[in-house]
């Protein structure tokens, strides 16, 4: 009798932690694919709605102005990035970004208040190359973004450095304090553990390391064969077993930070097909990994030098993007709310205009 309430008592803890583990219900199920396929979107009501909380907080656009004018580049001293705006709008976009990063520390946590001008702060040279970069995705990469387009609060939610960048995660000694499940066949000493980055999985803990950092790796891992294939597969001399874990941890990262399930993106009856059983959403996801690598390899990891060391990372590493960045555990940043429409003035750079000389009057 003892024994079974013994028992009864460990498989109502263990029932306890597990559920613990997860959002109880009710979650709601959205169907995004062929019927008894399982493909679904999968929501836990209460979680979107604190989302949607948080998200509504976006400041009002401020009103419009008319594009009277000269360049601004010809009126103020060293406007290397928006300089093709009027001076109105360049106002009124630089009084947004104020309000979208340093509503509490102003303008000048950027500029110096005695010269404008001055470069002397690494703020005014990060946030130049953030502008830059902003314009290259709404430009450059509609085919992830469309034209909802971003915005510099589309990170920073009204703070001056994002909640959501990224570093490196420091390498795990190998010793006896740590017990990964397994290690890489290539030895680059990444261990195992449980972690938040692969929502809580025994999966290799930084697939942003080996995936999003840099494009050196191949994400896609699909075999042919019982045994790992051997000579050169995808570019790749060998593909292991633990290359096909770190790839399902990226997923599993993904899936956490944009706030859905696998099968949003992936027809459950053939994860890897691509072409009419895969999901629209799939392919917009393959060009958001392109361009994180992109912003982190040409516009983020290049700005190391001109970051105090107390802005670095542990392995002196600039900070860096991932999914979480700009989606914030949501499919769409925002909830797909645009604010491109109010604030063209950080997408394409506007032609120069030009004066066409009036035709001479016809002669009678």
């Amino acid at each position: 009798m003892k024994h079974m309430i013994a028992k009864s008592v460990a498989t109502v803890a263990l029932a306890s932690l597990v559920a613990g583990c997860f959002e109880p219900p009710p979650v709601e199920t959205t169907q995004t694919g062929f019927r008894g396929l399982s493909m679904g979107e999968v929501l836990h009501p209460a979680t979107v709605k604190a989302k949607k909380e948080r998200d509504a907080q976006y400041p009002p656009a401020l009103a419009a102005v008319k594009a009277e004018g000269q360049p601004v580049s010809k009126v103020y001293k060293n406007v290397k990035v928006l300089g093709d705006l009027t001076e109105p709008e360049f106002l009124r976009t630089m009084t947004a970004i104020t309000e979208w990063v340093s509503p509490k520390e102003g303008c000048t946590y950027c500029h110096d208040e005695a010269d404008l001008a001055s470069e002397a702060k690494y703020t005014y040279q990060v946030s130049r190359r953030m502008l830059e970069m902003t314009r290259h995705i709404n430009t450059d990469w509609t085919s992830h973004v469309a034209q909802t387009g971003v915005t510099c609060y589309t990170c920073h939610r009204g703070r001056p450095v994002p909640p959501y960048i990224r570093y490196l995660e420091p390498r795990l000694p190998l010793d006896n304090a740590v017990k990964p499940t397994f290690v890489e066949a290539d030895n680059s000493g990444h261990v195992v553990r449980l972690a938040k980055n692969t929502a809580y999985s025994a999966l290799n803990y930084d697939p942003f390391a080996m995936y999003l950092a840099d494009d050196k790796r191949e994400i896609r891992f699909v075999p042919q064969t019982a045994l790992p294939p051997v000579g050169v597969s995808r570019g790749m001399e060998r593909r292991s077993m633990a290359d096909a874990y770190s790839t399902f941890a990226l997923m599993m990262f993904i899936s956490d930070a944009i706030g859905t399930n696998c099968t949003f993106c992936h027809n459950p009856q053939s994860f890897e097909t691509w072409g009419k059983k895969s999901t629209p959403q799939r392919a917009i996801a393959w060009q958001g990994i392109r361009m994180t690598r992109d912003l982190n390899m040409n516009y983020l990891s290049p700005l190391k030098p001109v970051y105090p060391a107390t802005r670095l990372g542990a392995k002196g590493e600039a900070p860096m993007a991932d999914c979480r960045t700009c989606h914030q555990g949501v499919t769409k940043p925002l909830f797909g709310a645009s604010r491109m429409k109010d604030y063209p003035e950080l997408g394409p750079i506007k032609a120069a205009a030009t004066s066409t000389p009036a035709a001479a009057p016809a002669k009678k």
